[in-house]
């Protein structure tokens, strides 16, 4: 039996799924990655720790929790899952995050955050399935 190579992080890379996300404000498309694991689990704490358990938002106190959270995560959903075609990152750092995210509109940044959540399974009935596990 062949003795299987390590992969390296471009093979890895590479076979990372992405998604296909139209941006027609800016013009073209980007591609997104499923939330990485530690990302996932930040999300949880910052959700826990403001008190979105249920995921209530109908009131303000609600809402406002719900922006800090993704205040909080924004940055590292555009690091880690905004993608070029290859799957590999569009940013590699948090200055360039900065500046893109003081570029385009909060619509657009709204549509990537949903587009990553959705794509990570992060929805109401999938963030149930994660709390029964």
């Amino acid at each position: 039996m062949a003795k299987k190579k390590a992969l390296t992080r471009e093979q890895i890379i590479a076979k990372a799924k992405t998604e296909r996300l139209e941006l027609p404000e800016l013009g073209g498309v980007v591609y997104i990655r499923s939330m990485p694991w530690p990302l996932q689990a930040k999300f949880q704490r910052l959700r826990d720790s403001e008190g979105l358990e249920n995921g209530d938002l109908s009131e303000t106190e609600s809402r406002l929790n719900a922006l800090a959270v993704l205040e909080g995560l924004v940055p590292d959903i555009m690091l880690y899952c905004v993608a070029d075609e290859s799957g590999g990152p569009v940013m590699a750092n948090e200055e360039e995050v900065d500046a893109v995210l003081r570029t385009v509109g909060q619509d657009t940044v709204i549509t990537v955050v949903n587009a990553v959540f959705a794509y990570s399974g992060m929805t109401e009935e999938g963030l149930e399935d994660i709390e029964k596990n």
